[in-house]
């Protein structure tokens, strides 16, 4: 009996060290899968050439969305309670336009600019003048800009009038009040 009782003690331990090798093997051969999952990814992120910029690309500045001074990061930006319905933010904030444009300056590979003015949404006077200041300085690097809108109001035409050629719809508008205005006063 005593026999027995230490062949069972053996046994029993045999098989648990056997389950938890058996354990921890499955846990280091997922943690090594993981990793090598990690490495491979990030080797094809480095040798991904589909964000390359090829030369002579031109790049298309769509400006149909709200133009912010500083990014908006609230959620319930565009929450509607009474329909329930939560809208994409589509606005972009002013220095991230500038950037981009400033990247497009420096890019060697970068040679023209197109402005796609349909459905504008005017941020302010001072906002147009950092944008267009900006697409001057990209124009000073021997590059090229063209314009294209549907309607241009005096805002989207200020922004237009950087631009070598500015292109409409044959049955579009424009308005031309000028930037600013004042009513004469007559007494009597």
């Amino acid at each position: 009996f005593l026999k027995l009782n230490i062949i069972m003690k053996n046994f029993l331990k045999n098989v648990l060290s056997s389950a938890v090798g058996v354990i921890l093997a499955g846990f280091m051969f997922v943690a090594s899968m993981i990793i090598l999952i990690i490495i491979g990814s990030l080797i094809s992120k480095l040798f991904d050439n589909t964000h390359k910029i090829e030369p002579n690309s031109i790049i298309k500045l769509k400006f149909d969305y709200a133009i912010t001074d500083k990014p908006n990061s609230d959620p319930f930006t565009n929450f509607n309670p009474l329909s329930g319905e939560l809208k994409p933010n589509n606005s972009k904030h002013l220095y991230k336009i500038l950037h981009a444009i400033d990247l497009a300056t420096n890019n060697k590979n970068i040679d023209g600019i197109i402005l796609d003015l349909t459905d504008f949404q005017s941020p302010g006077q001072a906002s147009i003048k950092e944008i267009r200041n900006a697409l001057k300085m990209f124009k000073e690097k021997n590059k090229f800009i063209y314009s294209y809108g549907d309607y241009f109001g005096k805002s989207a035409y200020y922004l237009a009038s950087i631009a070598d050629s500015i292109f409409m719809y044959p049955t579009g508008a424009m308005e031309l009040s000028g930037l600013s205005s004042t009513t004469p006063f007559f007494t009597e």
